[in-house]
């Protein structure tokens, strides 16, 4: 545990906390409008909540009236509960919620979580929530965390792990009242990019559609097929490497699905290609990158274009090149596949059921856009949306930036490196 404050403690979680039941319902027995049982499930846990959750204020599904589930009261959750998720893909598994806010409301765990509650001692509100979230705590389940595709922790282990805390509860208030002060700064963050987000979708339909103009532009716009664009081409390079081959970069799936310009040095994948893939899958500026497949029929084709040429790189297997014929703003090309149009047409294209859904080229090539004859208007239009862009790109800077000096401060605050003031 390292060096801890003299008059700090170390408690056993095994010996020191209570282990409650969870259930195992899964999503579909679920429902956000109506029921007795609020349910709180491992998924939100890793990604939708933080350390604390009040449940006053947070949205948690309800069990359905249906099903046939009897909670003993004891296993119903309390303020001050702690909630530990015991499943993930990586190592997030064994992050942690702080249950606050029931008052006459009945909340239960859901599947795969591990719900404790301490036995004999009252901690300050919040406090436990940044505790078992923090890097000390987190670094004694990476240890005995177990699997690799799914990875997992289980009661067994979590009751081998400890906890240190300051003896007195005023300085754990402290503590709490610190962190939570910069959660609620990074909340409003939040709030703030997701109005600009919509903001900007909003003014993105009207201006992308031509339903609203720029002042000093009135030439007609040109409908044309994507296949009309430029040419289309899959068969990229594989994610391999071959002794015979040459070294390259790849220009992959994630890297078109996370962003709407690609930077060449953003490009860090290396594998190899054959001579005659490293000329016919080459990267050059105003390139336009498509994804053809997904696990949603609504989450196809997702685009981003090429900010320059890019020597040493390929595309990849997975994602399709639209190089154009005809004259396109690169700012306006980052943008203009992301019309309310052009993803109804994706909807009623793409092919598959179950777990894998597919557009062929064929299709993509015949998907229709509208957009302006004058390059002068793209450029123009393009420059807005990305002024919007742009200003969310700093919001999110600095949210991350919080972020980082929170994760400094839980490192400083919960291990006794700084003391405030009691």
């Amino acid at each position: 545990m390292g060096l801890i404050p003299s008059d700090w403690e170390i408690c056993s979680i095994g010996r020191e906390f209570s282990f409650l039941r969870n259930n195992s319902l899964s999503r579909d027995q679920l429902n956000y409008s109506e029921g007795n049982v609020k349910n709180v499930h491992y998924g939100d846990i890793l990604v939708v909540f933080g350390e604390v959750v009040n449940v006053q204020k947070e949205r948690l599904p309800y069990i359905n009236k249906d099903i046939d589930i009897v909670v003993s009261p004891k296993n119903m959750l309390q303020d001050g509960d702690i909630i530990i998720a015991d499943t993930a893909e990586d190592e997030t598994a064994g992050k942690a919620c702080e249950i606050q806010g029931v008052k006459d409301q009945q909340v239960i765990s859901g599947l795969h979580t591990i719900p404790i509650s301490p036995s004999n001692r009252s901690f300050a509100p919040g406090f436990l929530g940044y505790a078992f979230n923090s890097s000390l705590y987190h670094d004694q389940l990476r240890s005995i965390m177990q699997g690799t595709k799914v990875v997992s922790v289980s009661k067994r282990a979590i009751q081998e792990t400890f906890l240190i805390f300051p003896s007195y509860k005023a300085e754990q208030g402290k503590i709490s009242a610190a962190l939570s002060g910069i959660d609620t700064l990074i909340s409003d963050l939040d709030k703030v990019i997701t109005k600009k987000k919509l903001m900007m979708t909003g003014s993105m339909q009207l201006l992308l559609s031509g339903k609203e103009r720029l002042k000093g532009f009135s030439r007609p716009w040109v409908e044309l097929e994507l296949g009309e664009l430029g040419k289309l081409t899959g068969a990229g390079v594989d994610k391999t490497v071959n002794a015979d081959e040459q070294p390259v970069r790849l220009l992959n799936f994630l890297d078109v699905y996370n962003r709407d310009r690609i930077y060449n040095h953003e490009l860090k994948m290396w594998v190899t290609a054959s001579d005659y893939k490293i000329t016919k899958c080459d990267v050059r500026q105003g390139d336009i990158f498509l994804t053809p497949s997904s696990e949603l029929p609504n989450d196809i084709g997702r685009s981003a274009v090429a900010m320059s040429d890019m020597d040493g790189v390929c595309y990849s297997y997975h994602v399709l090149r639209l190089r154009p014929s005809i004259d396109l703003d690169m700012t306006f090309s980052a943008y203009m596949l992301k019309t309310a149009e052009y993803e109804e047409q994706i909807r009623f294209l793409s092919e598959g059921s179950g777990k894998r859904y597919v557009i062929s080229l064929r299709n993509f090539r015949e998907i229709r856009i509208t957009i302006p004859d004058d390059i002068r208007e793209q450029n123009a239009i393009g420059n807005v949306i990305a002024a919007m862009d742009n200003e969310i790109a700093a919001l999110e800077a600095e949210r991350d930036k919080y972020k980082n000096i929170k994760q400094g401060m839980m490192q400083k605050l919960l291990t006794g490196q700084i003391r405030l003031p009691v």
